[in-house]
């Protein structure tokens, strides 16, 4: 059956909540330094034990019904995927800088794509490819040039979508998330997304 794609305001946050958003592990992206880094960074796919990656949904502390309190979200644009009002998935774009984190946006014209999510059982049916296009036209229809999406290095079908899509990997933070526990030996890869690119064709 088809899927709908609405955008959708912040009363709509703790049913965009409660899409779970777990991945399955099987391989990651390992960051091997070139000639000691003076060659650049190159990113080696290695197989792992499989794990599951944020199986537990996020607490309201953390997850997506916080967002108001932490975030600027008024006028970001957030989008829900549905099926005879079923929520499938979602996506939300950042258009301002967070409090308190304005370095995640680095400029005045980038827009973050701050989370994108399917449920397991709705998965390889083209949603999220629908959410991020359907994102991106709103960015362009605000003003901005660019999106920048955020992935970590353990998070292979991610960056294998950001590929497909049409991103370009722009940035390898081989440390990025040494602070985080859980995370600590991943790397955080930074891709964008040119805007401008589909009204160039």
């Amino acid at each position: 059956m088809s899927f709908e794609i609405k955008r959708v305001g912040i009363g709509m946050l703790p049913t965009y909540a409660g899409i779970p958003e777990s991945l399955r592990v099987e391989s990651v992206l390992r960051v091997a330094p070139v000639d000691r880094g003076l060659g650049g960074l190159a990113l080696e796919r290695h197989e792992v034990r499989p794990y599951v990656k944020w199986a537990e949904q996020h607490d309201d502390a953390s997850g997506p019904t916080s967002w108001p309190e932490k975030y600027e979200v008024d006028n970001w644009g957030i989008f829900m995927a549905f099926e005879e009002q079923e929520p499938l998935g979602g996506i939300a774009i950042g258009a301002d800088a967070p409090r308190g984190l304005r370095s995640a946006f680095e400029e005045g014209d980038v827009a973050v794509v701050w989370d994108v999510r399917v449920h397991p059982e709705a998965r390889r049916r083209g949603i999220a490819t629908e959410l991020f296009m359907r994102g991106a036209d709103w960015a362009r229809e605000n003003g901005f040039r660019r999106l920048k999406l955020e992935v970590t290095s353990a998070n292979l079908p991610m960056c294998l979508f950001c590929i497909k899509v049409g991103c370009e990997l722009a940035a390898i933070h081989r440390y990025g998330y040494e602070t985080v526990p859980e995370a600590s030996d991943e790397a955080m890869l930074i891709w964008f997304y040119e805007l401008e690119r589909r009204d160039s064709k």
